[in-house]
């Protein structure tokens, strides 16, 4: 459950700062104020590509942080116990900085964090989902893993998972052992060569960080020595100017009229002088006499060189030749495995291939007795929203094939006949683009109350209003209600019946001060709430009419939730 956000300097947000509760949160303004701003805000901590043009003109950085109480999310739990990150009383903090002048960074509680490992991590917490997103509904991999959620197969999936790619990775390391000997010798000649160049120069991205700033700080040294023996010349060792010569013959010159009070006080001064000017002049004698380093750079230069012009031969940057090096010493391994060895893994493939075929068996069948409850659920919720002859359908197809597949041996498609009279067609070839958001609805709303385990606790609906109104809008309000007494909900909407289901609504506008415009959000409270609603009934207007109709939409959706 997201339960703060932060946004600073995103598009036209300045600076906001969002508690939310765990229920219905309905997010409402009018066209422009800055919702998708917010929404791709929350993209960000999902992993989505950190654009600079996201960054707020005349700004630097822009940053997005958020909470999660993940008391009851056991995935997201289980994904931060695999890293050992710590978790203190359920809370998770993610933050995402975005520079206009480099990479963008992530931190997962505190720590640095890559993009997919944020993606990973944001597919456990939050949904989001839009008109764009509605689009995974018409692939095959989406409708399988809506599926699956619902038939409650995720783990077994999982599990299948894991054994095909153990069966992908020792039969690929098989079948290059297998290779026409002649080839592997040429193989073999080109990867001893390989190692033997990358063994000597390819080191560690942290090794070279290293190395890097020693470099920097060694070549200043020389520089530093010639300054310091320079003025170290003028002020003691030059003939006839230096300075500390000149200043004690002006000393001398006092001395001999000293009996004057009035120059007693400049003779002192000189003598003071010419003190801190001797003890200048010593520190500067050893700074130039420091030990010279030159020899040193050049050796860690000429390695750098080296480094540098490794990597652009294998196409790399220099941090990731280590690890290549280290790809290929697995390979050279693979490749010159005993054929004794290569006998006993063939027997282990087969092994493996019995253990996948045995779990993938068990998904197929709990997916065919999830197929028909799975159809009648959503046909019976799709018909309550304004498509009443509507009939969805599964096809379900078990693969007989020899070579194991990732997802299992089923291939699951949606079909639907959304008109009476209307042939049954795969969901593609026949939902409307309003039709897909009502489909997409009741089919997460169907698979979210069925799933025993969560895996985003908030779920993001962009104008899942789309093309609907009236009744129909209202029992779109419905759903989103019964989905938010289990997953905290955040719904874009412009439409009062859905608006008016809300448990928290916020209200997005768009304010300009100068030459600047800025999105302010705020939770609407009483009648802040009745003057929203009745805006969204009646339009620029609000008229004590739609006010009144305001406040009976309001007491109609407390009297159902009672």
């Amino acid at each position: 459950m997201l339960t703060h956000l932060s946004i600073r300097n995103i598009a036209t947000i300045e600076q906001i700062d969002l508690s939310l509760p765990p229920a219905l949160n309905i997010l409402t303004g009018e066209t422009g104020a800055g919702k998708s701003v917010l929404l791709e805000s929350l993209q960000l901590l999902t992993g989505a590509r950190g654009e600079t043009s996201l960054i707020r003109p005349s700004c630097d950085t822009a940053e997005i942080s958020a909470q999660f109480d993940i008391t009851d999310n056991e995935i997201a739990q289980a994904w931060l116990l695999e890293r050992d990150w710590l978790l203190e009383d359920g809370l998770l903090s993610i933050r995402r900085i975005i520079s206009r002048h480099g990479k963008s960074k992530a931190f997962i509680q505190g720590q640095i964090a890559s993009t997919q490992e944020l993606r990973n991590l944001g597919n456990v917490l939050l949904s989001i989902n839009s008109q764009f997103a509605f689009q995974s509904l018409l692939k095959t991999q989406g409708q399988l893993d809506l599926f699956d959620a619902f038939a409650n197969t995720k783990t077994l999936r999982q599990e299948v998972k894991k054994a095909y790619h153990a069966y992908m990775q020792l039969y690929h390391a098989i079948e290059t052992q297998k290779k026409d000997q002649a080839q592997r010798q040429d193989r073999l000649a080109l990867l001893t060569y390989q190692l033997e160049e990358l063994k000597q120069s390819a080191i560690t991205p942290q090794e070279i960080e290293q190395l890097e700033e020693q470099y920097t700080q060694l070549s200043q040294i020389e520089k530093y020595k010639q300054t310091a023996a320079e003025i170290h010349h003028h002020l003691k060792e030059q003939t006839n100017t230096n300075i500390i010569g000149q200043l004690t013959k002006h000393q001398q010159k006092l001395s001999a009229v000293h009996q004057d009070a009035r120059l007693q006080n400049v003779s002192q001064l000189i003598d003071s002088a010419i003190i801190q000017l001797e003890e200048a002049c010593n520190e500067l004698a050893l700074a130039s006499e420091k030990e010279n380093d030159i020899e040193t750079a050049k050796k860690i230069e000429g390695k750098l060189d080296q480094l540098y012009q490794l990597a652009r031969k294998y196409r790399l940057k220099p941090t990731e030749l280590y690890t290549h090096k280290e790809t290929l010493e697995q390979e050279y391994q693979t490749i010159t495995t005993p054929k004794e060895q290569l006998l006993a893994q063939e027997e282990a493939l087969k092994n493996i291939k019995k253990h996948y075929q045995k779990l993938a068996q068990e998904l197929s069948e709990k997916r065919t007795r999830a197929c028909a409850q799975f159809a009648q659920s959503i046909t019976q919720t799709i018909q309550t929203l304004g498509m009443p002859h509507a009939e969805f359908q599964i096809e379900h197809i078990v693969n007989q094939i020899e070579i194991p597949l990732e997802n299992g041996i089923d291939d699951i498609e949606f079909f639907i006949s959304t008109n009476l009279g209307m042939p049954i067609q795969a969901l593609q070839k026949t939902a409307s683009g309003g039709e897909l958001s009502r489909i997409c609805l009741a089919i997460h709303t169907i698979t979210s109350m069925n799933n025993s385990q969560k895996e985003s606790t908030t779920l993001v609906f962009d104008e899942i209003d789309a093309g609907i109104s009236g009744s129909i809008a209202e029992m779109v309000g419905h759903l989103l209600k019964q989905l938010a007494k289990k997953f905290q909900i955040l719904c874009v909407t412009h439409l009062p019946q859905i608006a008016a289901q809300g448990n928290a609504h916020f209200f997005i506008k768009k304010e300009t001060k100068g030459l600047l415009t800025f999105t302010q959000i705020r939770q609407l409270k009483n009648e802040e709430k009745i003057n929203e609603i009745a805006r969204l009934l009646a339009g620029i207007e609000i008229t004590q009419s739609s006010k009144a109709q305001a406040k009976e939409m309001l007491k109609y959706t407390e009297q159902v939730d009672t």
